[in-house]
This record gives C-alpha cells, structure tokens and sequence, in this order.
C-alpha cells in the first residue's frame, strides 16, 4: 500500500483488519503520522513504514498494543528513528 496517503481513506484500517492472514506491510511514504486509527492487527509480523511522519515514540506504545505479533520493525525516515530512547 505504499504511496498511498492511508489516513485519508474512509475506512483503511477496518479493511485492512479483515485480512486476518496479513503477516507482512508495506506502507512506505503513506502520510503516517499516527497509530491510534489503526485496528488491531494481531496476525502481522513485519511492518516497513519508512519516509512517514512518525515524530513520537509514544506511537510505538500504541503500535505495540494493536500489533501483539510484531517481529520486525522498519522506521527509517521517520523522525521517531532519531529520538533518544529509540533502539534501532
């Protein structure tokens, strides 16, 4: 799904929600800045959200509670990346 600007598409996150066999996301360069929209997606293992808009690490919390099975996490060109606190 990448270079779509995620946030602005009524309903993204619920259909993305009913692919309960979703192990792996690619939401390069999608105008995220946010997680709390997000629905839970217990099944997926690997998210690449690079070149977005994620400032806070307070959003890997959020993201952490929607996404129980995460294995592998990609930042990169994300402000997040460059906080103190942020193991990369």
């Amino acid at each position: 799904v990448s270079f779509i600007e995620l946030p602005a598409v009524a309903g993204a996150w619920q259909a993305l929600a009913e692919l309960k066999q979703l192990r792996r996301l690619v939401a390069e360069g999608c105008s995220l800045c946010s997680f709390d929209d997000w629905e839970e997606l217990p099944s997926l293992k690997t998210l690449e959200v690079n070149d977005n808009a994620i400032e806070e690490l307070e959003e890997l919390e959020i993201l952490a509670k929607k996404c129980k099975g995460l294995l592998e996490l990609d930042f990169r060109e994300n402000e997040v990346a460059e906080k103190p606190g942020y193991a990369k």
